[in-house]
Parts: structure tokens; sequence; C-alpha cells
């Protein structure tokens, strides 16, 4: 534990929060008074100790949000993961009681709550509160998913938000410690971090009540005598502990090491089965040549135009080999073509096919939005897929000089997908097969690109600056992206000229 910050006020910990974004979703959310504000002002009711890890292979194992100490993490790729972390974290130390005396099984009943709020809160409602958002945090499947796509949850949410809450916790719970079943593969993950909580509460057994008594103190002091006062207290009192560590300086090291034992453990197990699971949907592409050109017939013939009304276009059903009818839809992306003058481009390294692990162009799909257009537009969706794909910061991207690459293409048989799970918020259900029509959009930055901050987000395995000049094909997994960056050099010497 080091570089302590207490951060007193209540207006202090929202400033001091804020600043710890990494996503401008989670920073709007928060400065517009909306749902992530409702969680800060929460945590905000107690002042709070910020600090940093000295041995983070320990540290991380802790549950130090339990005893009042909110360790900073760094080291999260995509930054929509960064910011649910904290999320999640926030809510675990604004709504967590405390209470001395408590036997173990009561002390350990209320740490599996606990966990139940802050799990569903960060995990599963903020996709309802914050529409757009799975699609920039995992590749891979989560529990979220079947409620996402859920007519029924998507109905009661919107009549009954309380209760819906509720029965998503009922449900949770009942994964938990409820009776054996066949478990997909995220229940079976709630089951076993459930019980490493578990052995969390045992690693504790001979010192909760410790820890217990002295939060009720801080909350007490909080509330009674003064926060600066309080919060003054308490980290003398973890000063206090780390002190009995003289290699790292961590409060409560023995029970750290004990944690941490099991913590990585589970930790590396659960990578490799959601890298397993990831890789695995990622193989999901259409590839029979007679199935890909009656898919772009029908498209083709059903002459959207260059600005779809809608973000996602159904197309009927169409019977695949093996005599299975499959429903049949084509979903509207944009692609962004950032370069410079002087001779650079932004690409990234795709996760996923198509192209997985080849170089392509930042892209997104099209939003559906509650507006009267009912569709996000191109130029929006563009500036989206730019920032959220390479890091670049909106500033640079909304000073660039911004020219459409022709119109809409919609014949692309390299890129008809078969979804591998529901899809949420599209009607794209499980096994339905889906087309991706895109439009190319430049984005003419007045910086030179190697000198631009970058860093891969959703969707992008790396983000690199490239030359223009030393690109070939073999290099792209998307057969248009190449044609896109040689129309921008065409495009920008024509509005020269």
């Amino acid at each position: 534990m080091k570089d302590i910050q207490l951060v007193i006020s209540r207006s202090d910990v929202h400033d001091y929060v804020g600043g710890l974004w990494k996503t401008d979703i989670f920073r709007q959310s928060h400065q517009s008074g909306a749902f992530v504000h409702g969680i800060v002002d929460q945590f905000a009711k107690l002042p709070r100790l910020f600090c940093e890890t000295t041995n983070d292979n320990l540290e991380r194992a802790h549950f130090s949000t339990w005893w009042g100490a909110m360790m900073l993490r760094h080291d999260y790729d995509n930054p929509v993961i960064a910011d649910l972390y904290l999320l999640h974290e926030m809510q675990h130390a604004g709504t967590m009681p405390y209470r001395a005396g408590l036997s173990h099984k009561a002390f350990c009943e209320k740490m599996e709550f606990n966990e139940l709020g802050a799990s569903v809160l960060s995990e599963i409602q903020v996709y309802f509160e914050m529409p757009g958002l799975r699609e920039s945090s995992f590749a891979h499947p989560i529990y979220a998913d079947r409620y996402l796509a859920d007519p029924a949850m998507q109905a009661l949410w919107r009549e009954n938000r309380e209760v819906a809450i509720e029965t998503i916790k009922l449900m949770r719970r009942n994964i938990m410690i409820g009776n054996e079943h066949d478990l997909d593969i995220a229940e079976l993950w709630i089951r076993k971090f459930n019980q490493q909580n578990a052995a969390y509460a045992l690693v504790w057994h001979s010192r909760y009540d410790e820890i217990e008594r002295h939060m009720v103190d801080f909350q007490n002091a909080a509330y009674l005598v003064g926060r600066r006062e309080a919060i003054e207290l308490h980290r003398d009192w973890l000063d206090a502990e780390a002190d009995k560590d003289p290699i790292d300086h961590i409060p409560f090291r023995e029970e750290a090491e004990i944690s941490t034992k099991f913590y990585w453990k589970n930790k590396r197990e659960y990578q490799a089965a959601m890298k397993v699971e990831a890789d695995r949907l990622r193989q999901h592409m259409v590839t029979d040549p007679v199935l890909q050109q009656e898919i772009v017939r029908r498209i083709l013939a059903k002459n959207i135009g260059d600005q779809p009304d809608c973000a996602i276009h159904s197309l009927g059903t169409i019977r695949l080999p093996g005599d299975r009818d499959a429903s049949l839809h084509v979903r509207h992306a944009v692609d962004a073509v950032i370069v410079d003058d002087f001779g650079y481009v932004v690409l990234i390294t795709r996760e996923d096919n198509p192209g997985a692990g080849l170089k392509a162009l930042p892209g997104i799909f099209i939003r559906s939005t509650g507006g009267p257009d009912g569709v996000e537009q191109d130029l929006a969706a563009i500036y989206r897929a730019a920032a959220t794909e390479t890091g670049i910061d909106k500033r640079v991207l909304e000073n660039a000089q911004v020219i459409p690459l022709g119109p809409r293409v919609y014949d692309r048989s390299f890129d008809i997908r078969t979804a591998w799970a529901d899809i949420p918020g599209t009607g794209i259900g499980a096994g339905d097969l889906f087309a991706v029509s895109t439009k190319g959009f430049c984005l003419r930055v007045k910086e030179n690109l190697t000198q631009v901050p970058l860093k891969a987000g959703a969707g992008a395995k790396k983000v690199s600056v490239a030359t223009i000049e030393g690109l070939t094909p073999d290099q792209f997994g998307i057969p248009d992206h190449l044609p896109m960056i040689r129309a921008s050099k065409k495009a920008i010497a024509d509005n020269l000229g």
C-alpha cells in the first residue's frame, strides 16, 4: 500500500472519481446526474482512502474495499472494463454494512449479499441503464446476455425496474447457492467465484470482528465527529497494520498470502476458459459460396440505400445446408480511415473474424436510437468507432477533416456471420445469420499520427500506426479495407485540388 490519497468531502469524492473514468459513457453518466452519479453519490457518503499497490500479486487478492482502502488498478486493456471494475468496487464500498459482534455465519451472509448486489449492478444492471455499453465490454458471452435478449425481462425492466432488479438478484443467487444443475459457462463461473468468496470468509475467521469493529468506529466518527478526523484515524490504523510488514508495507499480509493462492488460480482458469470460448465464437463465419451469393442477392434486392433508416434490416429466413431454416439480417457499420499529412494511417489488429489476427480499419456497428430518426447517423458512429477502437482523444478526431468515401457497400460476401448467441438489443438470435454493410469515412487529422497516444479498445487486439505506402493486401483480414485507405488518399488529393 503506497501513495495514499485521502478524499474528504462528498464533492471532493465526486471530483476525484470523475478523474478516474476512462470512457466518455461513464464520465457523462456521472456528470449528468444519471445512473453512475447515483452510485458515486452513495459511495461519497463516507470520506474515502485511495492508494496504489506495492505488491500487486498479493494485494490484488485482498478484499481491501471491505476494510476501507480503494486499490487503484491500471492494467485493463479495455477502458470499459476498467470503468466497470471501478463501478463494482464503489458499489461494494458504498453499500457495505458494518456491525460489531456478528457471528461468523452472519458475517459470511453479509459478505455474500454485498457481493450479490455489487455483481448484479456492475455485471447486469449497468447494461440496462447504459444502452450500447455491452458491445464495448467483453468479447465472450456474459451472464447478462440472457436478460438483455429476453423480451419479457426487457418489458419488466421498462414497467417495473425495481422488481426486475430483484428478479435478477434472485436468479443469480439461485446459481450461487442453489441445487446443482446443468450450468453454462457463465453460470459455472458465478458458482466458482461464490466459492472463492466463501474461502475469503474462512481466511478472515479469526480477525473479521476486529475489522468490523474498526469500520463501525470509522463510520461513527465520520458522522458524529468529522469526516477529516475520521479518515485520518482510519489511515493511521491501516498504516499501523502495514508497518507490521517490513517487505511491502501491506496491511494484513498473512491474510493476503493465503488469499492469493486461490485467487490467482481461479483467475488463470477463468481467463483460459474465456479465451477458449471467445476463440470458439470467432469461427462463426459463413463460407459456403452459393449461400454467400444468395444472401448478397437478397440484400441488394432490398435496395436499402446509402443512409439506412434502421440499424438492422430483417431479410426473412433462408434455408441452410442440412435443411435448417435461419433468420437472415443485414447489420450496418461504418469504418474509419484515420490518416495524416505525413503518410500514416491508424490500423487495428482484429480479435475476431473476419480477419482475426490481421490488420483492419477501426469500425463499429451503428446503433438504434430513441430519437426521431430511429438510428445513429453515420458521422456520429464514425467518431465513436475511431475513439472506441483506437483511444485517440476526441478533440483530435473532432478537429479532423471528414470525407465520405463513396456510398454504402452491401456486396460483401466475405463478411456474413452466424450469431453465436442472442445479440442484445438487435433482434438477432443465436443461430441467425447476419451480413454486414459498411460505409467508409476518411478522418484527416492535423497531427502527426506517430505522436498521437493510442490505446486498443473493444474488438481490437492492438492498435498501431502504419506507413500507407508499405501496406499490401495480404496484411488485411477484411478485403475492402486497403481499397478504402487508397480511396482516402485520392479523396484528399481531389479535395486539395
